[in-house]
């Protein structure tokens, strides 16, 4: 039989889409039958905002009021996903990083403790086409605790 994993602090990634929702939600549920911390955690991606300028999607005079517009945004899903914990008796925190997902994640997690990361499914068909899936993906990737994917 497996030795059970202890679970002391959940990160739930937000990005704002329904399925990041249920996934946020099912952390709230691992959080609350295990006694954890709870982190919300989104992860603005600068590359792939270049990504879009290089590509002419933004100009460089829409970046900004995009990146502040994309900020005020995150903010308020994580603090849905905050509101939707304490309904549930979960603390819960709300943190908001920028930059690369790859560096940041490990860097985080290993400086928080974090035991379980959870994440909404992606189709990986489309991980080079869509950034949400991409992004999703990385995290799979680069997270250096357990992660649990949520259909």
């Amino acid at each position: 039989m497996p030795q059970e994993i202890p679970v002391k602090h959940v990160a739930a990634i937000v990005d704002g889409t329904s399925s990041s929702f249920r996934a946020a939600d099912a952390a709230i549920q691992v959080a609350a039958r295990s006694g954890a911390a709870l982190t919300a955690m989104a992860i603005v991606e600068h590359s792939t905002l270049r990504q879009l300028l290089r590509a002419r999607i933004l100009v460089s005079n829409e970046m900004d009021e995009f990146e502040r517009d994309l900020d005020v945004s995150m903010r308020r899903h994580l603090a849905e996903v905050c509101e939707r914990a304490r309904r549930q008796n979960v603390t819960a925190q709300g943190v908001l990083l920028s930059g690369n997902t790859g560096s940041l994640l490990p860097k985080y997690v290993a400086e928080h403790k974090v035991d379980l990361i959870v994440v909404a499914a992606f189709q990986s068909k489309d991980v080079l086409r869509d950034m949400i899936a991409r992004q999703r993906q990385l995290i799979v990737d680069y997270a250096p605790c357990p992660v649990l994917v949520v259909k």
